[in-house]
């Protein structure tokens, strides 16, 4: 059994406050009025702030201004501006100049901005991934217990045993580790490829035991602006997609303009899940074309999270379903995915062994319509049900043979439209799936909201269409990789709203 040696306190200590490991003591840092913005910056670590006072309490030795006899001045703001600013991040930037922190504390007095704050490693977000046996020699994960601060009391007195272990794993920059014998914390930088090395096992318990290693995988994020590519990439193991979002949700990350900070596409998770789930690295465009546009106006980006893994059980195969001619019908179900079917047959392969009977001779029995009547009914779908009897699969393929239904599918992330948005005066619009095909769920040439979708001083007809919208669209992108639509001139016909200002809007799937 492993046992962990009693390790010495430092001289400091660490307290676990909410999502944070904190130091009691910080980094204080001042910024004069004139001097704005306080620029923060933590590196690879992350802001939080203690204090923060936007005022005055000293007199001329800090920011030496004639305007200083108020040494008594808060602005009662300072610290929740300073958090909304600051709080989680790496590097922030916070102005003083106007009305940031409200009204003026102090008329007359010249005011700077102190802030207590520390660089803290976060808590990351973790998923479990499976347990592993392991033996008393030669351990595959190498023990972390006392050569981390986290890790400095006995580990069986230890609590929050998950979170101080990822916590001393992300600050080498590992992103896998396990807990044996009841909490000893183990990482190291091959912690990946050697976690198999043992075999993998069912007999986890809550928190490992003497011989299992419970091993987790740290929850990794990306961020790309809009217009630029997002790059995955897992040196060990399988790309993971735990969450996807384009659009917004804070004012901060990649600048303005920002109209929104509500935003999101719907279809965020389905494209980058399909373009990166279970490959060892992928890009994608974060951009209007592929994800649509969520809110007009907005500067967006796209933020990923993921884990990489490298337990083939986690990944998920491909399924199997084989129905008898007599059991029919067939039914498939994907529950909160969507059906992808790979190949069907309907006829038979196989001799005695499969769907038995006393007329099985035939058994090179194919029908040609089988994967498209399949497909038919149940590609995208989360359920499906198909018929075997009748003529579901057009003419017998042979005569007097009992025949059945295999299909292999995939349960996948749902293929989920997107809208795309282009103003008069930006044509053309351009679409792109890239290796995939464009499918144009609707469209309209028109205008059928007021201010907000292409702001302009002439859009007071909001139920203007263009009858010609779905086929003009169509004809240019349907099937295609790729298209562009130009908006102006004749393009959709005749105006259908004349005086207003017109926009088009398109329903896009990639196929």
């Amino acid at each position: 059994m492993f046992v962990s040696a009693m390790c010495v306190l430092p001289y400091f200590s660490l307290l676990v406050t909410g999502l944070f490991a904190v130091k009691t003591v910080g980094v204080v840092t001042i910024t004069c009025y004139n001097d704005s913005p306080m620029v923060l910056d933590c590196s690879d670590k992350i802001i939080h702030i203690n204090t923060a006072n936007y005022g005055r309490t000293d007199g001329a030795s800090t920011c030496p201004h004639t305007h200083v006899s108020d040494t008594d001045c808060h602005s009662p703001t300072s610290l929740s501006v300073v958090q909304t600013y600051c709080e989680g991040r790496s590097f922030c930037s916070v102005p003083l100049e106007g009305a940031t922190f409200g009204p003026d504390p102090c008329h007359g007095t010249y005011k700077y901005l102190e802030v207590d704050y520390e660089c803290v490693t976060p808590i990351p977000d973790v998923v479990e991934v499976g347990c592993f046996n392991t033996n008393t020699d030669d351990d595959p994960i190498e023990s972390l217990e006392c050569r981390d601060d986290h890790l400095v009391s006995h580990h069986l007195e230890r609590e929050n045993h998950v979170e101080k272990c990822a916590q001393a794993a992300a600050a080498r920059g590992w992103t896998t580790f396990s807990l044996l014998d009841g909490g000893a914390c183990h990482s190291d930088a091959d912690a990946c490829q050697n976690q198999d090395n043992f075999g993998e096992t069912t007999d986890c318990g809550e928190t490992g035991t003497s011989t299992k290693h419970v091993v987790y995988e740290i929850i990794q994020r990306e961020i790309v602006c809009q217009d630029e590519v997002l790059h995955l990439e897992c040196d060990c193991g399988f790309i993971h997609i735990v969450s996807a979002n384009f659009g917004r949700s804070d004012p901060y990350t990649c600048g303005g303009p920002v109209l929104t900070t509500d935003c999101s596409s719907a279809s965020s998770f389905s494209i980058v899940h399909e373009a990166c789930e279970r490959k060892t690295s992928c890009d994608i465009h974060a951009i209007h074309t592929l994800f649509g546009d969520p809110c007009v106006g907005t500067f967006k980006y796209l933020d990923v999270e993921y884990y990489c893994n490298q337990i083939p059980g986690e990944l998920e195969q491909p399924s199997s379903a084989i129905t008898c001619y007599y059991d029919s019908p067939m039914e498939l179900s994907c529950i909160d995915l969507s059906i992808h079917i790979l190949s069907a047959n309907y006829g038979r392969t196989d001799g005695a062994s499969t769907c038995p009977h006393t007329h099985v001779s035939d058994t090179d029995c194919h029908s040609p319509t089988s994967l498209s009547v399949v497909q038919n009914y149940c590609e995208g779908r989360s359920f499906c049900s198909v018929p075997l009897q009748g003529a579901t699969f057009g003419p017998d393929p042979c005569y007097g043979i009992y025949k059945y239904l295999e299909v292999d599918y995939e349960c996948v992330a749902a293929v989920l439209p997107f809208t795309v948005i282009t103003c008069y005066n930006d044509s053309p619009m351009q679409l792109d799936c890239f290796d995939k095909s464009i499918h144009i769920v609707s469209a309209n040439y028109g205008r059928t909201d007021g201010a907000s979708t292409c702001p302009h001083a002439a859009v007071s007809d909001t139920d203007c269409h263009s009858p010609t919208s779905l086929s003009v669209v169509q004809s240019a992108c349907e099937g295609n990789n790729a298209c562009s639509i130009t908006l102006t001139g004749t393009t959709f016909g005749p105006d259908p709203c004349v005086g207003t200002y017109k926009y088009l809007e398109v329903e896009v799937e990639c196929v």
